[in-house]
């Protein structure tokens, strides 16, 4: 009796998998959600390696010309120190030797003239390669969009065709 199983139990162990199955590869039309084209591609943008090395691009182009600008900008620079003593000390004529607190406050600024136009000219390009690097953004979201709508298109296309596609035996 032992190696024996009774049908009823090798009918309880194969009802969970069927059961599995049939959730799996059935898929209610109310669960089923419809996307508009702006969804669509509000989705690929947010995962698309391309826009987002493009986005790249154009931030590091930004950072180009703000290093650009940095040359030509003057240097400020400015420091200070402070120091308290415990007590202020004097020498044996009685003159001031070591104040009771001293500060010290330094402000500089410095400007360096070229009479190269190099300064200019990197100015001019790094403008030059932030309007190309926007360019270039918006072709790379104009060309992706094109391609999200043509996709979608070729899916509705598939789909309306094999909807009209009915069997010559159905009457």
């Amino acid at each position: 009796m032992a190696g024996k199983e009774y049908p009823r139990v090798k009918q309880l162990r194969t009802f969970p998998i069927v059961l599995l199955a049939a959730i799996l590869l059935y898929a209610p039309a109310g669960i089923a959600q419809e996307y508009t084209l702006r969804d669509l591609y509000i989705e690929a943008v947010k995962n698309s390696e391309k826009i987002k090395h493009a986005e790249e691009n154009l931030y590091i182009a930004k950072m180009g010309r703000m290093k650009a600008w940095s040359v030509l900008m003057p240097r400020v620079t400015a420091f200070g120190a402070y120091n308290r003593y415990s007590e202020a000390k004097f020498t044996v004529s009685g003159a001031l030797s070591q104040p009771n607190e001293a500060d010290n406050w330094v402000v500089r600024a410095d400007e360096s003239f070229s009479l190269s136009i190099r300064k200019l000219d990197a100015l001019k390009i790094s403008g030059q390669l932030v309007v190309k690097s926007d360019f270039d953004l918006e072709n790379t979201k104009s060309d992706f969009i094109l391609s999200v709508a043509t996709a979608i298109m070729t899916r509705s296309k598939r789909k309306k065709r094999s909807k009209s596609r009915r069997p010559m035996w159905s009457g």
